[in-house]
C-alpha cells in the first residue's frame, strides 16, 4: 500500500485535488437556482471584485494567479464554495486510500478522455445541502442582502459611467466649443480604454470642469453683460457657439 500510495508526488497529488476542486464547484455552480446564477452574473460582469477585496492573504494569493498568468478574481460565493470543496476532498483523497484510488483512477484514464470529476463522480456524492456555508449563503433572505451589496458595488465599481453620461449630458445642456472637451474626452479616449482610464485623465477632469464652472460664474456677472450682449459679440456668437455667457 505505501508503494501505491508514492506513485503519487505530493506536488502532483495536490495539483491533482486543486483540479479537482475547480471542476466540482464549476458544476455545482452549474445546479445553483437562476437568483444565483444572476447574481454570479452581476459579480462577474458589473462589479470590480478586486475593489471590494481586504483580507490580505486572499490580496497576496491573487497578485499571485495574476503573476502566473490568470486573470480570474473569484466573487465571495465562488471563494467559499471552494474552501468547502477544497476541505470535503482533502479528507476524502489527501490519505492512503484515496490516494491510491486517485492512483488507479488515473492510470485507467492514461489518454485524459475524461475530466477528475467524471472519473471520481464526487459532485454525485456531495449535494449542495452538504456544502453547509454555501447552502445558507444561497438562501432566500442572505441573497435579497447580497443583491442589495451587489447593486451597491456595481454603483461603485461603474461609477466612471455615471460621469461619461454627466459629461455627455453637459454637452446636450450647454453646447458650446468650451464643452466639447467632453464628448472629445469620453469618446476619443476613455471609453477606448480596457478598464478606468489612468488617473491623469481623472485629473485633467477635474481641473477642467472646475477652471469652466469658474470661468462661467465671472464671466455671468452683471459687469461683463453690457461687453457679452454687444453687436459684435452677439455677431460671433452666432457663427460660433462658445457656450459661455447663454444658459
Amino acid at each position: 500500500m505505501k508503494k501505491n500510495r508514492n506513485r503519487i508526488s505530493p506536488e502532483e497529488r495536490e495539483a491533482l485535488l486543486l483540479k479537482l476542486g475547480q471542476e466540482f464547484v464549476k458544476a455545482k455552480m452549474g445546479k445553483q437556482r437562476l437568483c444565483v446564477k444572476f447574481y454570479l452574473f452581476l459579480q462577474n460582469n458589473f462589479v470590480d471584485k478586486v475593489m471590494f477585496k481586504n483580507d490580505k492573504k486572499e490580496l497576496d494569493e491573487l497578485r499571485k494567479n495574476i503573476a502566473a498568468g490568470s486573470v480570474e478574481v473569484p466573487t465571495e460565493l465562488e471563494t467559499l464554495m471552494r474552501v468547502e470543496c477544497s476541505e470535503l476532498i482533502k479528507n476524502h483523497y489527501d490519505n492512503l486510500k484515496g490516494s491510491d484510488e486517485l492512483y488507479k483512477l488515473i492510470k485507467i484514464n492514461r489518454d485524459k478522455s475524461q475530466s477528475l470529476l467524471a472519473l471520481t463522480k464526487f459532485d454525485k456524492r456531495i449535494k449542495l445541502k452538504e456544502l453547509k456555508m454555501t447552502w445558507e449563503y444561497t438562501r432566500t433572505l442572505p441573497m435579497l442582502l447580497h443583491f442589495a451589496e451587489t447593486f451597491f458595488y456595481i454603483l461603485i465599481s461603474q461609477s466612471q459611467a455615471i460621469i461619461y453620461l454627466s459629461m455627455i449630458y453637459s454637452m446636450y445642456q450647454n453646447a458650446g466649443m468650451i464643452s466639447l472637451f467632453y464628448p472629445i474626452g469620453v469618446f476619443g479616449y476613455a471609453m477606448l480604454e480596457e478598464k478606468r482610464p489612468a488617473q491623469g485623465f481623472w485629473t485633467i477632469v477635474r481641473v477642467y470642469t472646475v477652471f469652466v464652472l469658474g470661468f462661467k460664474f465671472i464671466m455671468n456677472l452683471d459687469i461683463f453683460a453690457g461687453a457679452l450682449t454687444s453687436p459684435e459679440i452677439v455677431e460671433i456668437s452666432a457663427t460660433i457657439k462658445f457656450g459661455i455667457f447663454e444658459f
